[in-house]
């Protein structure tokens, strides 16, 4: 009897278990919001994104597309709780799935074995960050928030050198890239959340980025490490991807955000030609520069315009 139970509670902890427990009460809890919402708006176009920090970044995708669209915003809370009640939505005998849309990211799992439909709308790069860390975002946020306004010049050498830092960070974080698409592929649980932050990894100056040493098994602990057969054949297709594009998004945005932290010192104390040659900065506000204001500058994704107008004038 005892091995019984030691069996049960080892099967309890299975951590694919548990994730998928999780989906279902999730789905179950999403799905009841959504049909409370539904009950007192009737009518009218539900929007389903994965978390806060995506419905103001669409918002302002969305004005700029598509500004007399009218929608109602739920959050599904992550990628996967917001596939599941799509799920659940597809089997629904009711009429709860009417207008109601879910946006999600690439990532390097995708759809995560749903298929794409009418109903969806994916990211062709991997994450709303890697939109907004674009030169031509940069430059519009050095003339507006770091008064390069009237130096071309300056404004080009300081881009041409944040494109060179960024392509040294991306080499830099490279590895832990693979093993985050390796852990989806395959799939592998993690036995923690991935950090968002890249303090651990790089050091970051305004002219000059240094890699951190650490090791991408301790930075990213999976629940067991993939063997050589399993790693090697997806080499491949991980070395086709374009890292500014298609490497992890929050790396990417928060890569942005501390080296302009550092522009700002060095556009304060200037040390180097160009900020020497520039007029004072006066004030500058990096905490200003938010995930929507960055959007507001951006383009927007490819084929969002196309879904956006399917939704306005359905067939």
């Amino acid at each position: 009897m005892n091995n019984t139970m030691t069996r049960i509670q080892v099967k309890s902890l299975d951590p694919n278990v548990k994730a998928m427990s999780s989906a279902r009460d999730s789905s179950a809890t999403l799905k009841m919001r959504l049909a409370l919402l539904r009950s007192s708006m009737q009518e009218g176009t539900i929007f389903v994104f994965e978390g806060k920090e995506d419905k103001p970044v669409y918002l302002q995708w969305i004005r700029a597309i598509c500004p007399e669209l009218k929608y109602e915003p739920i959050l599904g809370g992550t990628k996967r709780k917001s596939l599941s009640l799509r799920r659940s939505l597809q089997y629904d005998l009711g009429n709860l799935r009417k207008d109601v849309y879910f946006f999600v990211d690439r990532d390097f799992d995708e759809l995560q074995g749903q298929v794409p439909g009418y109903d969806i709308f994916v990211t062709d790069r991997y994450s709303i960050e890697n939109y907004l860390v674009e030169r031509d975002v940069i430059e519009q946020s050095l003339i507006d928030d770091f008064h390069f306004h009237g130096s071309p010049a300056e404004r080009k050498e300081v881009l041409d050198l944040f494109d060179a830092l960024y392509d040294k960070f991306l080499a830099a974080t490279k590895e832990i890239n693979f093993r985050l698409f390796v852990s989806k592929i395959l799939p592998i649980h993690t036995s923690a959340s991935l950090p968002d932050q890249i303090s651990e990894l790089v050091d970051i100056r305004f002219d000059e980025v240094q890699q951190k040493t650490y090791t991408v098994e301790e930075y990213f602990p999976l629940e067991r490490e993939p063997t050589e057969e399993e790693a090697q054949p997806l080499r491949e297709s991980f070395e086709c991807l374009d890292p500014r594009l298609r490497f992890r998004g929050k790396f990417a945005f928060d890569f942005l955000m501390k080296w302009m932290r550092c522009l700002q010192y060095e556009r304060s104390n200037p040390t180097t030609d160009a900020m020497l040659r520039l007029d004072p900065a006066g004030t500058i506000r990096v905490s200003d520069l938010t995930l929507a204001v960055l959007a507001s500058r951006s383009q927007p994704p490819k084929g969002l315009k196309e879904f956006l107008r399917s939704i306005e004038t359905p067939s």
